[in-house]
Parts: structure tokens; sequence; C-alpha cells
């Protein structure tokens, strides 16, 4: 889970700067992860570089990296701090948990699929 571009926008990084290194370290993520292993690659929660980035992910044809966006409803959550923030950058413990769930909503899908075995009752399905 690849969670890149924060940094990038907070000390000037050029949008081509950061599709190039994207469009770098994922062949790089997926020689050390193993050609089974998905990879995440998640847009900022603070929306940063989320035009670079995706063109990055939408240059590479490995069907087992992933996109994760959350939106830009997520951006004003921490922006404006209160529940989930302390401040208006980072998660903190309720915002980590909010922010996890809704990544598992997506991650989900893309990890599970249904399987088919035999058992000496009949074919089922999971």
């Amino acid at each position: 889970l690849i969670l890149h571009g924060t940094n990038d926008a907070n000390f000037g990084a050029s949008d081509s700067a950061v599709t190039n290194a994207v469009t770098a370290l994922l062949p790089a993520l997926r020689s050390a992860a193993g050609p089974s292993a998905h990879i995440f690659l998640t847009i900022p929660f603070g929306g940063f570089k989320r035009t670079p980035i995706t063109s990055a992910f939408n240059a590479q044809s490995d069907p087992k990296t992933h996109l994760l966006d959350l939106g830009t409803p997520i951006q004003s959550t921490l922006a404006t701090g209160g529940l989930y923030t302390n401040d208006a950058l980072h998660p903190n413990t309720r915002g980590h948990a909010t922010l996890a769930a809704q990544l598992l909503t997506q991650i989900h899908p893309l990890i599970t699929t249904p399987t088919t075995f035999q058992a000496s009752t009949g074919n089922f399905q999971i």
C-alpha cells in the first residue's frame, strides 16, 4: 500500500517529476514484491498530485497494481482538522481508522474472487 505525493506537493516537485518517479517506482515494487503480490497505489488523502499519480498508474499495465482514490470529500475532512486530524494533514487515531475502513472498501473487491471447490455433496462457490 503506497501513499505517494504529499511531500512532493509540499516541497514543490513538478507534476512530470512525480509521474516519472511513480512510473519508475511501480516496476521496482513489482520486482521486489514478486508476481503474485497486489500493489495498491493510493492518492494522498489531501488529493495532492492526483493527476500525475493517476497518469503514471494509467501508463502501466500490471493487473495486480491498483489505484485507490478516496476522492475529494476526504480532502476537506483532513484540511479542516477536527475529529480526524490534529494538524490538518496527518490522520489521528480516529482518522486512521476511518480512512482504513474506506480503503478496505475499495481493496476488498480487488483481491476477493469467488472460489469454486468440489465437496462430496456437490459444487460450492464461496
